[in-house]
């Protein structure tokens, strides 16, 4: 079996498409982080992979894929994970960061109020 320039073309443009799936990701972890709620996350999930899955359609229609292989599931879970262990962590820490340091304000706040 050769491997060929389009396959390993294919490859990259769908590890590319998990990346920007992991973009996604933090947005709607973002809005998880804010908003909370067990029911939201549920909600949240289903959103981010309903639209990961129309990232991967539109991907492949501009790129005039083949039929599915493998492959090309492998590569945009890849680029995901990429992602989520890379990006994530840090915009995650950041975040969090700031969540804590706004909660702290805030509570600083009402503890004047009483005085």
């Amino acid at each position: 079996m050769f491997v060929t320039a389009n396959q390993i073309f294919i490859f990259l443009v769908c590890i590319y498409s998990g990346l920007i799936s992991g973009v996604i990701y933090d947005v709607l972890y973002l809005v998880k982080l804010v908003a909370g709620g067990k029911w939201t996350n549920i909600i949240l999930d289903i959103v981010f992979f309903i639209i990961f899955s129309l990232i991967y359609i539109f991907v492949s229609f501009i790129f005039h894929f083949p039929v599915f292989r493998l492959y090309m599931f492998l590569g945009t879970q890849l680029g995901l994970f990429m992602y989520i262990k890379s990006f994530h962590i840090l915009i995650a820490n950041g975040a969090k960061k700031i969540y804590n340091k706004l909660k702290q304000l805030k509570g600083k706040g009402r503890e004047r109020r009483k005085i």
